[in-house]
């Protein structure tokens, strides 16, 4: 799909910009490989389900990804860092934990609220970090809880890490009223999204960071921050919580900025 089928889609003249007078003329159809397996071969549908994150999205998907100028995230990295979580066993994971990133949606059905960032992620005694699972969702505060809680079991977890400006003591509470011994560490959002994105995209690029499996709503999130903020839609609600995850486990609690990043990760090699 590209941006002229896009506006005519919003019945916009694609040189003007401006809505078209016959707009009853123009009608758009959606038809991707899967849709027309039956036509296709296996091995063709297998062929272009496993091309690279970005080819994927468009041959595969039909879904066009625009480049973000000044990206800290993009597809390629993410895909060329990708694995199973078969590769990553219990044994593994020194540490697990849940990342919540509230909302105020009020329940599954509130579509115009955001929904709840809930990203389970690891980190291996080889001192990489890992993406387990991204089980963001829209629901109730009760719903929500109960996800996060249910996550910690089930993925042995060491402790659920909340963002709080949105609630405070009241997330805690959320997760205590499901399970009140699950540990609980809340973690303030003082400063920009973007800067406390930048020191994780680093790793990234470091090829520190492998996503065990394909989280599609969370990998365009991530692929959408530049440096000067999110260029994307909305909020990013499983970028948010992912980047919390990942700046725990990498020992960052602190929203640390990409100066600061690098002026520690200096230190930090000067001292080894």
């Amino acid at each position: 799909m590209h941006w002229t089928n896009v506006l005519f889609g919003e019945k916009r003249d694609p040189v003007s910009m401006q809505m078209l007078k016959d707009p009853e003329n123009y009608k758009r159809a959606f038809l991707n490989p899967p849709d027309n397996e039956a036509n296709l071969s296996k091995e063709f549908l297998e062929s272009l389900e496993n091309l690279p994150e970005k080819q994927r999205k468009r041959f595969y998907e039909g879904v066009y990804v625009d480049e973000v100028d000044d990206a800290l995230w993009n597809y390629e990295i993410i895909e060329s860092y990708r694995c199973k979580i078969e590769d990553i066993p219990t044994e593994k994971r020194a540490a697990v934990v849940v990342a919540l990133d509230p909302s105020g949606a009020a329940g599954r059905d509130d579509l115009g609220a955001d929904e709840i960032g809930i990203v389970v992620a690891a980190r291996g005694f080889d001192g990489d970090c890992y993406i387990l699972a991204d089980l963001s969702c829209r629901d109730t505060p009760l719903g929500w809880g109960r996800r996060a809680v249910t996550a910690f079991h089930e993925y042995s977890a060491d402790c659920i890490v909340a963002e709080s400006n949105f609630g405070g003591e009241m997330v805690r509470a959320t997760i205590h009223a499901a399970d009140r011994n699950v540990p609980v560490r809340l973690v303030t959002a003082s400063r920009g999204k973007a800067v406390r994105a930048e020191p994780i995209s680093v790793r990234y690029a470091q090829g520190q960071v492998h996503h065990a499996g394909r989280f599609g709503k969370l990998e365009d999130q991530l692929c959408a921050f530049s440096g000067a903020g999110f260029t994307g839609g909305g909020s990013p609600d499983h970028a948010d919580a992912a980047v919390w995850a990942l700046t725990h486990l990498f020992g960052r609690d602190d929203g640390t900025g990409i100066i600061e990043f690098y002026r520690r990760e200096a230190e930090a090699t000067g001292a080894g």
